[in-house]
């Protein structure tokens, strides 16, 4: 068997991991950020690929969405042994296997989509896009954004509101939403932290919700994993922190992203959470290239 690196820590090495570690002895994890270095992933250690010239072992497995930036990279330190795993048909073809075995289980493990009570439902708006929900959203207000990725959105919601106070969390701690987008946000926003009207927290939606009080926020938008554990979660740990008269709105309010296999979970929670909690669907998005929004008010 065969000694490899994994170059990439994000969604496509994971993908790809269980078929790679059914052909290969797996070493460890080749990673850009030099910060990184000495740490582990899964358990394993993860090497900058500055160091690899002194580590012995066979190949550098590339699973990553920036292959060709590493391949370049990887040629600027002469390692001449990398391996797309794009071009390993086997273990593409194990990782679909996989892949597909998961989503059935995913797929079992969601509750079953009940009928929601017409009180639920009543009078629910459908609107064009997530531009035209920011519009029905209160100016000056204090909001947070859970999963703000490259700030966007974030830009939109400046736009649109000019917020009195905006909180954007995300852990930013992925190979694709990493350091460099975080730093990318804080030089976006940095007029905005400046002035006191927008602070960044840098962790994950569940642990920051302990930073805010009940009855803080006018309204709250998810965007994080897609999740149906997850999303539920939120819902209920923010149920508590928004005003009376408030909003809690969130995106991928749809089945899932078929074109990467992957079933979401956010309509089973909204679904459970508005019968939990009595709060019923007042917009919905309807914009399927965007993927659709939905905002929720109390009863």
């Amino acid at each position: 068997m065969k000694n490899i690196y994994i170059y990439g820590t994000g969604s496509k090495a994971l993908l790809n991991l269980p078929a790679l570690a059914l052909e290969y002895k797996i070493l460890g994890f080749v990673d850009s950020d030099v910060n990184k270095q000495g740490g582990f992933f899964l358990g394993k250690p993860i090497v900058h690929l500055s160091s690899l010239s002194e580590i012995e072992y066979n190949y550098i497995i590339v699973a990553s969405s920036f292959s060709t930036t590493i391949f370049e990279n990887l040629k600027a330190h002469n390692i001449q042994n990398a391996i797309d795993v794009d071009t390993l048909p086997s273990i593409l073809e194990v990782a679909s296997e996989y892949t597909t075995i998961l989503g059935n289980i995913q797929e079992s493990s969601l509750p079953s989509l009940n009928t929601l009570p017409r009180k639920y439902i009543e009078g629910t708006i459908l609107l064009e896009n997530r531009e035209i929900l920011l519009e029905q959203l209160p100016v000056d207000s204090i909001g947070v954004e859970l999963g703000v990725a490259a700030g966007d959105f974030s830009e939109r919601i400046i736009a649109k509101l000019n917020p009195k106070k905006l909180h954007l969390v995300d852990v930013w701690d992925s190979e694709r939403y990493g350091e460099h987008l975080f730093q990318s946000v804080k030089h976006k926003f940095r007029d905005a932290i400046e002035s006191g009207s927008c602070q960044i927290h840098r962790n994950t939606s569940l642990k920051a919700v302990d930073d805010f009080e009940d009855n803080y926020f006018d309204w709250v938008y998810i965007d994080t994993t897609h999740g149906y554990a997850t999303t539920k979660k939120e819902l209920a740990a923010y149920n508590t922190k928004i005003k009376p008269g408030g909003i809690i709105a969130g995106h991928d309010y749809c089945m899932g992203n078929w074109s990467k296999r992957s079933r979401y979970g956010v309509i089973e929670a909204v679904y459970e959470f508005c019968k939990t909690y009595e709060w019923r669907i007042k917009y919905i998005t309807m914009d399927i290239d965007e993927r659709q929004s939905f905002a929720l008010e109390r009863v």
